[in-house]
Parts: structure tokens; sequence; C-alpha cells
């Protein structure tokens, strides 16, 4: 079995007592167009479960009381750092706009460039430099020559996509009203709200502490106790918000937000499993490949994440941890009589499924770096993705279909995940969130082979 695409909606299988539908139809708005579509598909979670008597209501204290209101309020975050750290943040939000009942205005992932997390203000101020389209060429093609071509690198050196291009969110947009936000300039977004008094209308909600507030259901009030406004924050509060807009700042975190009580415990465990890759090109590139690793569950992945930050410091560490979980998962020899998987790769990699003891390392190290080689010298059946670039191909036709720019080579990781996810056993690199996720990824695939009783 591989992962397969599915433009149908997303059934959910739950006990039946603990399920609620409503027969409101939903408004789904896409930013992209301007047409608004309805849905009938019926919800089948509540809105957030609160237990307000047990709360104390710190982050309303001192407040002044509203007398207005909106009809519709909106609540967007600011992405920051890599992929695996922006779909956190992305999912940290969702949970967050189910809770309040506000609209999400859902920023595009950040491809090819990572943007380091800065505090309160500074992140957003960091953030509205990306801006793509068809005027920035224009501007590069007035520098002169010399600076141009910088200007190209840069230009091209990422690309901004909405999340619904590469994962099927049918689930979530079922609970969740959606809006597609094309760029990260304040004023646009503002207009586009038709916000006209900051004061009044937008809650800044500031995070001088990484990583911090945390965001709760079900707080003791022992917890509140011992804790500032700025570590921990209720749901609860948030929801009862009368700006028009809650601009959160970095929602990054993997325990960011805290579910306690069971019916929205079970919101979260169910679209976390519904949000999966969809595009596909990138779903049938690395199908490929693991076809010819010999299928779904028949190789070991390894994601060895050495390139960048802590992790280049750790790089030998790192290295020597996963020999030693290899090391356990098979027996290593020096030799074979293939010799090494680059001549004769094919039959070599045939020979390698045969013994069962194939590995797919995905790295953000070069084929050629010297840390690579301890693999390569104690286990013969080593792999990586410089061994399958014919399979790669269909990346290289692969646009934007927002600005029309080549996307390609920044799917390259997507790839790599979905490959990995799909191995026999994985081992990931410590601290590492893309490795986090594709554990994730990995455990639920063998989780729906054991329930359905394949191999």
């Amino acid at each position: 079995m591989s992962f397969h695409i599915n433009n149908g909606r997303q059934e959910a299988d739950y006990p039946h007592q603990l399920l609620i539908s409503y027969d409101k139809t939903i408004l789904k708005i896409n930013a992209m167009s301007n047409e608004n579509e309805q849905s009938t598909e019926t919800k089948i979670y509540p809105a957030l479960q609160c237990r307000e008597d047990l709360f104390l209501n710190l982050s309303l204290q001192d407040q002044p009381q509203r007398e207005y209101d909106f009809q519709e309020k909106y609540i967007t975050y600011i992405p920051h750092s890599g992929f695996a750290n922006q779909r956190i943040s992305l999912t940290n939000a969702i949970l967050l706009a189910w809770s309040t009942n506000r609209t999400l205005i859902v920023p595009p992932i950040i491809l090819g460039k990572s943007v380091s997390w800065q505090a309160n203000a500074q992140l957003e101020t960091l953030i509205s430099e990306l801006i793509r389209s068809t005027k920035n060429i224009s501007e590069c093609e007035l520098l002169e020559k010399k600076y141009r071509r910088i200007c190209y690198r840069n230009l091209y050196s990422y690309t901004l996509l909405p999340w619904d291009q590469l994962f099927d969110m049918s689930f979530i947009k079922n609970h969740v009203r959606m809006i597609n936000r094309p760029d990260f300039s304040p004023r646009n977004l503002e207009s586009s709200l038709n916000i006209r008094e900051r004061e009044r209308e937008i809650f800044y909600l500031e995070n001088s502490l990484r990583r911090k507030p945390i965001f709760r259901d079900f707080t003791p009030n022992s917890i509140f106790n011992k804790s500032s406004p700025k570590e921990v924050m209720n749901l609860c509060d948030l929801r009862s918000r009368p700006e028009k807009l809650v601009q959160l700042r970095s929602v990054f975190g993997t325990k960011r937000v805290m579910f306690s009580l069971p019916k929205n415990k079970l919101f979260q465990e169910s679209f976390e499993k519904k949000m999966v890759f969809s595009h596909p090109v990138v779903i049938k590139v690395a199908n490929d490949i693991v076809q010819k690793l010999g299928g779904v569950l028949s190789f070991i992945g390894v994601h060895l994440r050495i390139g960048d930050s802590n992790f280049q410091e750790a790089r030998l560490q790192t290295v020597q941890e996963i020999l030693k979980m290899l090391d356990e998962a098979i027996q290593p020899k020096k030799h074979n009589e293939d010799g090494q998987l680059g001549i004769g790769l094919q039959h070599a990699l045939s020979k390698c499924v045969e013994k069962n003891q194939l590995i797919y390392i995905a790295t953000d190290a070069m084929s050629n770096d010297p840390i690579l080689i301890p693999f390569f010298e104690k286990f013969p059946c080593v792999v990586t993705l410089a061994n399958f670039s014919s399979q790669l191909s269909p990346l290289n036709e692969l646009k934007n279909p927002i600005d029309n720019f080549p996307m390609g080579k920044f799917l390259i990781p997507m790839v790599e995940l979905l490959v990995v996810a799909q191995s026999r056993r994985f081992f990931g690199t410590s601290g590492s969130t893309f490795s986090g996720f594709a554990q994730l990824m990995h455990q639920n695939l063998v989780q729906e082979s054991e329930n359905e009783g394949w191999k």
C-alpha cells in the first residue's frame, strides 16, 4: 500500500454518541477568488468545551468592557522557520481558530527560505519583506548586470504556496472557516478586512517568550497561580475577545495548545490524522522511489539532519547515534558480492531488497559529504536521493499556480518525507521537527497496516 490521493470527503469514524451534527451550512471562503461557495457538509464536532468555573480569567482582567461586536471575527498568525515548524504552527492555529470560533486567515507556506523566530512585532516586520509578484522581476531587470544576477537568485530562492495546494484540508474546512492569505503585508490584511482602527479592531497577542503562551482548555488554579498571562492563556478567555481580528505572533511549539477535556482532544486527534499530503506529483514521485526500494514497509528509513544551526554542531554525535540504531536493526557487513550500489544499481538494489538490508537516508548533506562515509562503509545497502535522479524529473515541470514561478526543487524535502515514512523502521535526528513529522506519518502507516492486516 502506498500513499494515495483522496479527493473525496473525509468521513469520521468515531463513536456515534460523541458526535454532534449541525444543520447549518458552512461558508468556505477562498481569498484567491471572489466567489463564496456554500457547503452542505455538516459539522461533526461541537465548539470548544470549556470549564469556565475552573479558570482564573487573568488574561481579561483589567480589560475594559466593549459594547461593540463584529458579525464575523478572524484570527491569524505569523509563520517562521522551516517547513516542519510551519506545519506545527498551522496545526496550532487551526486548533485556536476552532476553539475561538473565528475564521482562520492562513498564511502561505514559505518554501526554500527559513525565517528565524523573533520576539513580538520584529517577526512581522521581518517576514513582511517576503513578497512574490511579477513586479519583482521587473525590478530586477532595471538593475545593473552585476546586481541583476543576485536579484534573480534571491527572487528564485523561495516561493510562497497555499497549504491546500499540498495538503488535503477538506476535513478541516468542514469545521473551521478558512481564508488563504496571499502575502504577509499587514496593510493588505487590514484593508481586506476593512479594518480602520487598529486599537479597537485588532488584539495583538505578543510572545516575548519563545513557545509561549501555552493555550489550555482546562487549567487548574494551581497552575494559574504560578503563571503569568504571558505564559498561560485559557481558550475561553481568548474566545471572548471582542475585536474583529486576533493577531497572533508565533504559535510554534508541539505543546502550545493543550486540550484536557475529552471532546476537545477528540477533534485534535482527528484532524491531525486527516491532514495528509495530497499533491499528486509529490505522491507519485515518492511512491515510484518506494517501489524501487522494494515497496512499502520493505526498507529502513533514516532522516539525517546535520546542515544547519545546532544540528551542524552536533553532526558527529547524530551520526554516531543513528549508526548505533542501525547496527541494532541490521547485521552490518563491510562488503558484499555486488560492490557499492553506485555500480549496477538496479541489480544491487534487488539483492539488498532480498536480504532485507536496504537503507534509505534522507539528508540535507551533500552526497559527497565525508560525514556519510561511515554509513557506506558499514552498510553496503545504503542509498540516498542521489540514486534516484530519474524519478525526480516530474518535479522539474512544476510551477507555483499563484505566481507561475518554478517550485519543483522546493518540494524535494516533501518527497523524502513521504519516502522515509513508508519504511519498515524509521530512525530520525533527535530534536528535528522534520524527523518528528516523518515518525508520526510512519506510525500512522504502520498502525493502518496492522489494522488492515497487509504487509
